[in-house]
């Protein structure tokens, strides 16, 4: 019988470890800690605040800390603790992994023409 990984993402370290232990019960699932690569991951629905979710929907459509900084009016330093505190609370080790495990779980959406238009600007300043 395959094992199916699963980890647990929650503000509340309580509830996370209740989740945990609900399913360690079942024989089928092997909870994991950050750092492994799970199969699927329960994430608590206010995980990331309204701010936080827009911080990452910025920095995915602008590309660059600096210009989502500007755009978000705030100074590059602020962003970049902010995006420090957003990886740990996802457990992942850079500002790209957050931004993809945002949208692979559905925290953020971007609308694909402006991720293609970003893309472009992006790309014609070199």
């Amino acid at each position: 019988m395959q094992r199916h990984k699963v980890m647990v993402l929650t503000k509340n370290p309580l509830l996370g470890r209740y989740l945990e232990q609900l399913l360690s019960t079942c024989p089928e699932i092997e909870v994991v800690q950050a750092g492994e690569k799970p199969d699927a991951t329960v994430v608590e629905s206010c995980l990331l605040s309204q701010t936080e979710r827009k911080v990452l929907e910025t920095v995915a459509l602008c590309g660059d800390i600096k210009t989502a900084a500007e755009k978000l009016c705030r100074s590059e330093r602020t962003l970049k603790r902010e995006l420090a505190a957003i990886r740990e609370k996802l457990c992942v080790r850079n500002t790209m992994q957050a931004v993809v495990w945002a949208l692979w779980s559905g925290l953020i959406s971007i609308d694909g023409n402006q991720l293609i238009g970003s893309a472009f600007r992006k790309g014609s300043r070199k």
